[in-house]
């Protein structure tokens, strides 16, 4: 019988050109969770049908898993749960006429998805947006950016005057 379930969060895995390999061919697996590990490589999931669940939350990756976006557009929708937020991801692939996102737009039961806390790029972002599947950005990664809120005169004069009062609420 081949291993369906691999869950091995939290451990300090790196992934090597080797292990990456071997991972790449658990290609029975069902469920994959390797959350919270600092992998350096990104897994490839190419031919991996029986995929529902990829947990890769907080992995440190820069680029989707090769052969992702496949089994998001796999008919019928094994894939139901991914996660890969709190990377490093700038670069969204197109995913709109995908079943993984047809399925997150039509509400379907048991179908999820986190991209948050990732820093992607605003063409990602907008990518993401049309296709139905929404992300958080980064925050941190965000902090450097100007935020500029233009408030009516008479509030900014209200909020420079009053802004080092400790009790002042705007």
């Amino acid at each position: 019988p081949a291993l369906t379930e691999l869950s091995l969060g939290s451990w300090e895995i790196t992934l090597t050109a080797e292990s990456r390999a071997a991972l790449g061919r658990l290609n029975q697996l069902h469920s994959l969770r390797l959350g919270d590990n600092p992998l350096q490589l990104t897994p490839d999931v190419t031919g991996w049908q029986h995929l529902h669940t990829l947990d890769l939350d907080r992995v440190g990756i820069t680029q989707w898993p090769e052969g992702l976006p496949g089994l998001m557009n796999q008919r019928p929708l094994v894939l139901r749960s991914l996660d890969l937020s709190g990377n490093r991801l700038v670069n969204a692939p197109e995913l709109h006429d995908t079943a993984f996102a047809e399925a997150i737009r039509n509400g379907d039961e048991g179908t999820y998805y986190d991209f948050d806390d990732n820093p992607f790029s605003e063409q990602a972002q907008r990518s993401l947006f049309g296709a139905g599947l929404t992300a958080i950005p980064d925050m941190d990664a965000l902090e450097d950016e100007a935020w500029v809120i233009e408030l009516p005169p008479a509030l900014e004069a209200h909020r420079e005057a009053n802004a080092e009062d400790a009790e002042w609420a705007p």
